[in-house]
């Protein structure tokens, strides 16, 4: 069959996925950097219904820029007080037929950035931030053009990168952050600030697991039931982690913390957020994780628009394809996908799709011909524009979370 765009498989002899040396990543959902990437991310889909309710489309913006600036609190056993509130300053452009209608755009976004802080903490998070929007204007001279029904072009040149399956280092420290951020932080005084490091050297050496958690000051009364929690959350987390790997594992909590000196890491609201620096692009990446052993493409995705933006679009789609692919195949194939933008094409005909294969099972031209099929598939059904609107059912399932990060 003739593609519109180039389909180019090239079947590994080394392995994509299973290195000797492997150190993944990954930041809890109340870490600095992760609180400002879902802040755009909350905002941007705010934005997006916006536009869809008063105009059936929608128009161009952007709101990848997001920044805490930490304020200053004093923090001890059973005692806590913040002295200074911390910023959330989002900041973008966005299309707008007036002025009136850019500052409407910014209550969305300052209502959007507390919407998420309380979903993530509490109410009481609020005395904690304060929060500014300082998203700029675009304005609107042709809006025949928002409201066209035609695919846009690929305005600049982007390339997305996905792979799946995950290894057994990416799905443990995934497992370690969300079994700390869902169950534990119901049993513990902890906060949803953490970080999660897995180190893998070889098959054959202890893995090592790297923990960061921020504990609530307040509920604590002392440094020997800090140290005391600490050993109990270790404990439980190793019992996760023997049902998941064979090796031994090494696991440490909080390394910095010194009880002779009296040094721990204690917060008053559970994230590092209300002292600390926080910036979109430090985050996790798209595949939930930071992987500097993978194949990782340089663009970001919080806060871009979901229907020009192919940075992001094609980012979310490797992954999407990579996952389908393995799937389709049992998940015996290891797949890593490459989609590079052309410039000046609709967004469905990228330049090049690069698609790596590594595994045991051989891999035949019939496999290659099913893989192509899957691919093309995808961009057909995909990329259909949705009935009175000028957006895909791609960009649909990103704004109703079908499709996203872990």
């Amino acid at each position: 069959m003739n593609y519109p765009f180039d389909i180019i498989i090239n079947i590994l002899n080394h392995s994509l996925s299973q290195k000797e040396i492997e150190i993944v990543e990954r930041k809890g959902i109340g870490h600095p950097d992760s609180l400002a990437e879902q802040i755009a991310e909350f905002t941007c889909r705010n934005i997006c219904n916006y536009y869809k309710n008063k105009y059936k489309a929608i128009y161009r913006f952007n709101v990848d820029q997001v920044e805490i600036n930490g304020g200053e609190i004093k923090i001890d056993f059973g005692r806590g007080q913040i002295i200074k509130p911390a910023e959330v300053i989002i900041s973008g452009k966005a299309s707008c037929v007036s002025q009136e209608e850019c500052k409407k755009i910014n209550k969305i976004a300052v209502s959007s950035a507390k919407k998420l802080l309380i979903s993530i903490f509490n109410n009481k998070i609020l005395r904690v931030f304060k929060i500014k929007s300082n998203i700029g204007m675009y304005s609107i001279r042709n809006k025949r053009f928002f409201e066209s029904r035609k695919l846009p072009i690929s305005e600049d040149t982007a390339i997305g990168i996905g792979f799946y399956p995950y290894t057994l280092a990416e799905n443990l420290t995934l497992d370690i952050e969300k079994n700390l951020s869902r169950k534990l932080i119901k049993e513990f005084p902890i906060g949803k600030d953490t970080k999660v490091m897995v180190v893998k050297k070889d098959s054959k050496r202890k893995i090592q697991i790297v923990i960061s958690i921020a504990f609530l000051g307040e509920k604590i009364k002392n440094i020997n039931e800090y140290f005391l929690l600490k050993e109990k959350i270790k404990e439980k987390l190793l019992v996760l982690v023997k049902k998941k790997i064979k090796q031994q594992a090494e696991l440490v909590i909080n390394a910095a913390d010194d009880k002779k000196e009296g040094k721990v890491y204690l917060t008053l609201t559970g994230t590092a957020a209300e002292h600390d620096k926080g910036s979109v692009g430090r985050g996790n990446k798209v595949s939930g994780l930071i992987t500097p052993y993978r194949a990782t493409s340089p663009e970001i995705i919080y806060g871009k628009n979901p229907v020009y933006n192919v940075g992001k679009l094609y980012n979310l789609l490797a992954f999407y394809l990579a996952r389908k692919i393995a799937k389709r195949f049992n998940n015996r194939l290891l797949i890593e996908v490459s989609i590079l933008s052309q410039l000046g094409n609709p967004i469905n005909i990228p330049q090049i799709i690069n698609i790596n294969v590594s595994n045991k099972y051989k891999v035949n031209e019939k496999d290659k011909k099913i893989i192509r099929s899957i691919v093309f598939k995808e961009f057909k059904n995909l990329f259909r524009i949705m009935p009175n609107s000028n957006y895909t059912r791609f960009t649909d399932m990103v704004l109703n979370k079908v499709i996203g990060t872990p």
